[in-house]
């Protein structure tokens, strides 16, 4: 590590708080954690920089002198360009963004952070210099892993990062309506982290623009599956056709398999519609009335009118006409084990794995049916079954917790319960309370009372009326020794 960047690093948490809040107003800090496609600073879980094709409705408002103002940070440190290039890019400054990267990437050491080239290429990508936001990507790609990033001392860059700058490149070629070469950036961005949902919905844009809808409506489903809680109306708004009919159907699965049945229905509505307006794209395709999303979606408001009788018969005959339609087992399964046949709801949903091994919510699903019927170590599986395909699904982290606290295995609970508390909720039905009581009861038989009492007093504080968790903390205080409220 050179001299220079030991006294950087050490002031650099004080110095981040008080940037931020010097220079993004209170709604840019509370929004940009929650950016709406993310492309992070992986130094850094607070930056965040979205990718290009986000970027693309922005006009090019290139500064003649565009100036990268640092404050007092210390101008002889690359990383201080490095993360006042992120924060102007998160105010949507490109200008000042762009001279910020120009200035690290110029340093020696900066040179060879490949956050610094990202960085430029966002930059770039915003001021809509695409051609020049892929070269930046390029030179991120071609640093070798095994190097330090420059706003750390540890931090040392992985190959399991180069995700993201593939990604990023892989958007920029979609603004530049190259779609073949997106599709290979995407695809290589993938292959490094299958569970990346904005590489999936943008591999999905790409493919239907080549005309392989199949394929298409496999990206998207995955990518909405992943990522429900993106906020969608700018994609469809600014990347989605008029006439693009699968980003919809695809939509209505993947809010189906996340049990979000009313966004599933609205969004088949709208596939119904479009698909009518533009019979001529796919004209091989089966009628509306005879295609296997028709009964998957009678099936499904059958069931939520609680006639799980009435959805079986339909979803019976939507397996026997359809026999590969792997959403048709699944919410078969769903609707077998609502009605307590937890053997045939496992065969069903291993139809519907064999078809689709990476269907996470068959998986989670068929995990909960082992949960609930008490074979643990079966759940378990499952569930990691789940996590393998989607890594940051808190509810099957926070399952997989159950299973092995009731298996004794507080610490291997404990970890899973940290994991739930931490990533995103996709299904819904258990809160961060939830996983916060969770982790409290493991550290309660690891004896660790004070870890404890911290983790039921946050599960409180987002759950004042958590009945189990008032109980559990009057144990653990009366034997801290602490006087109960």
């Amino acid at each position: 590590m050179s001299d220079r960047r030991e006294p950087y690093v050490k002031a650099y948490p004080q110095l981040f708080a008080c940037a931020l809040s010097n220079y993004l107003t209170p709604r840019q800090m509370n929004t940009k954690i929650n950016a709406v496609a993310l492309g992070i600073l992986l130094y850094s879980a607070h930056a965040v920089i979205p990718p290009a094709h986000s970027q693309s409705s922005l006009p090019n408002s290139r500064a003649i002198a565009a100036i990268c103002d640092i404050g007092t940070w210390p101008a002889d440190h690359p990383g201080s360009y490095i993360f006042w290039g992120a924060a102007y890019i998160d105010a949507a400054r490109y200008d000042e963004a762009l001279a910020c990267f120009n200035i690290a990437t110029q340093d020696p050491d900066g040179a060879q952070d490949p956050e610094a080239w990202n960085g430029k290429g966002v930059a770039l990508s915003g001021l809509g210099e695409y051609e020049q936001a892929i070269q930046a990507y390029d030179r991120a790609i071609r640093i070798q892993p095994g190097g330090i990033y420059q706003n750390s001392t540890k931090r040392r860059i992985q190959p399991q990062d180069y995700y993201l700058w593939w990604f990023n490149r892989g958007t920029a070629l979609v603004d530049l309506e190259r779609y073949d070469q997106a599709l290979v950036s995407l695809d290589r961005s993938l292959k490094i982290r299958p569970d990346y949902g904005y590489a999936w919905l943008y591999r999905g844009l790409v493919l239907y623009n080549l005309g392989r809808y199949d394929e298409s409506r496999v990206s998207y489903t995955k990518a909405i599956t992943l990522i429900p809680n993106y906020g969608y109306a700018t994609f469809i708004r600014n990347s989605v056709s008029e006439d693009d009919y699968l980003f919809w159907e695809s939509r209505a699965i993947a809010m189906a398999r996340l049990k979000r049945y009313k966004n599933a229905d609205f969004s088949y509505q709208q596939y119904v519609r479009i698909r009518n307006n533009n019979a001529d794209l796919e004209p091989n395709r089966a009628a509306i009335a005879d295609e296997p999303i028709t009964l998957y979606m009678q099936g499904i408001r059958l069931a939520r009118a609680g006639n799980n009788q009435a959805a079986l018969v339909i979803l019976d005959r939507a397996v026997e006409k359809y026999p590969q339609y792997a959403d048709g087992w699944h919410f078969r399964g769903n609707v077998l084990a609502d009605l307590g046949q937890n053997n045939a709801a496992i065969t069903s949903y291993d139809r519907a794995l064999a078809i689709e091994p990476s269907h996470f919510t068959a998986w989670y699903q068929r995990g909960n049916v082992f949960l609930d019927a008490g074979e643990y170590r079966e759940a378990v599986k499952s569930y990691d079954e789940a996590i393998n395909y989607a890594t940051d699904f808190a509810e099957a982290w926070h399952n997989r917790g159950i299973a092995m606290y009731e298996l004794g295995e507080y610490e291997i609970a404990l970890q899973a319960y940290n994991k739930a508390i931490e990533v995103p909720r996709l299904w819904g039905g258990i809160s961060t309370a939830d996983s916060l009581y969770g982790k409290a009861t493991a550290l309660y038989r690891l004896r660790r009372y004070q870890e404890s009492l911290i983790a039921l007093d946050e599960a409180l504080e987002i759950n004042p009326e958590f009945p189990a968790a008032i109980a559990l903390r009057n144990e653990v205080r009366d034997l801290l020794g602490i006087a109960s409220n």
